[in-house]
């Protein structure tokens, strides 16, 4: 079988349009225009473009003018989530929000024997930096405060069959996160942890989380997007939506505002978000119904900024594995630790080094600054 992003498998999707449409969510048969719209590295995003008239009702409804077939770009047992919990995520948001659903094609049905997601083309591009505008960011927040207005019980993954109850934990302890975090790295790439900031700085984040710990009672549970950062922000006539829900699940909604940025921006990763700037997007926020009535001001800024350390301290110690993705064993108490292998790093091609090697310097530098690290 050839492999998701080759040509070969965008003819086989035009292919399908014209003698299967309702395995690709149409209507009618149609000839296809395909093209690959984006890809990161877990799926690759083909664009499925056909006449309006073949487009799903729904589709149709929300004024998308392609579908989108989402498809692993690694072995699907490699994959941080399964694909059903991205689609369930999507059929639970808010309109307007992201994609429109439309087809989860099981590894069982699917002639390429991986899974696939089909849904509505999200119009608009990524912005950079300098683009992120007082406006934009109130529009973010609100767009935020409506993908969060639905309340939960606890936090926790979302299932093949959608959220219930007895799945959700209600009680969140940031240091689990973190702890989770450190785990992974132990185990898969402990040689990072020593020869890196990482180490260091995971230490001081330890207790820069634990004096935190009081501003994750009573959290306002809420589906989240999971990885609401500028790569995956779409913008339309000032309209930000969100694309790849892989990292969807029910959680802090403080996490999706504190994916967008820190101080020291990481283009194009993570924008510039000074203090005045942070203030202006968690008003905004509150001021549309975030939080539920349950957060305030300081609140919501403690947990932002406890999810902006974490994500930003564990982005940039992922990127150092795909920058050196052959570690080294290490000795841990007494013991020679060889380096895992759980979830391959997708190597960073030669040409894009220099960009990594920045932005992971700047992260270290962004959540050092936070914690008050000064060596």
């Amino acid at each position: 079988m050839f492999a998701t992003t080759s040509p070969e498998f965008g003819r086989a999707l035009a292919d399908l349009a014209r003698t299967n449409p309702d395995l690709l969510g149409l209507s009618a048969p149609a000839d296809a225009t395909v093209r690959i719209q984006g890809q990161g590295e877990s799926y690759v995003a083909w664009r499925l473009g056909v006449p309006t008239a073949a487009l799903p009702e729904s589709v149709r409804a929300a004024g998308a003018e392609a579908l989108v077939v989402r498809a692993p770009a690694r072995p699907v047992e490699t994959l941080p989530h399964a694909a059903t919990a991205e689609f369930r995520a999507l059929e639970l948001a808010p309109p307007g929000i992201g994609p429109v659903p439309v087809r989860l094609v099981a590894v069982a049905d699917s002639p390429f024997g991986v899974p696939l997601l089909i849904q509505s083309l999200v119009p608009g591009r990524v912005l950079p930096d300098f683009a992120w505008t007082g406006e934009l960011l109130t529009a973010h927040a609100h767009q935020l405060a409506e993908l969060h207005s639905r309340r939960y019980s606890g936090h926790g993954a979302i299932g093949p069959d959608g959220v219930t109850d007895a799945d959700l934990s209600p009680v969140m302890d940031p240091l689990d996160f973190l702890d989770g975090s450190l785990q992974y790295w132990e185990r898969t790439r402990p040689d990072l942890l020593r020869d890196t900031a990482a180490g260091r700085l995971s230490t001081s984040a330890r207790t820069y989380v634990e004096a935190s710990r009081p501003a994750f009672e009573s959290v306002p549970f809420a589906l989240l997007q999971g990885d609401a950062a500028p790569l995956n922000i779409l913008v339309h006539e000032g309209t930000p939506r969100y694309i790849d829900w892989e990292w969807t699940s029910i959680g802090d909604p403080a996490r999706d505002l504190g994916l967008l940025g820190a101080a020291e921006g990481a283009s194009p990763w993570y924008i510039t978000l000074d203090d005045r700037r942070e203030e202006h997007l968690l008003r905004a926020y509150l001021e549309a119904g975030g939080g539920a009535g349950v957060d305030d001001l300081e609140r919501l800024r403690t947990r932002r900024r406890v999810h902006e350390v974490m994500e930003q301290l564990f982005t940039a110690t992922h990127f150092l594995s795909r920058l050196h993705p052959v570690g080294r064993a290490v000795v841990v108490d007494g013991r020679v630790v060889e380096p895992g292998a759980d979830t391959p790093a997708v190597p960073v091609p030669e040409q894009k080094r220099g960009i990594y090697e920045r932005a992971v310097a700047t992260m270290f530098r962004a959540v050092a600054a936070r914690l008050g690290d000064q060596s």
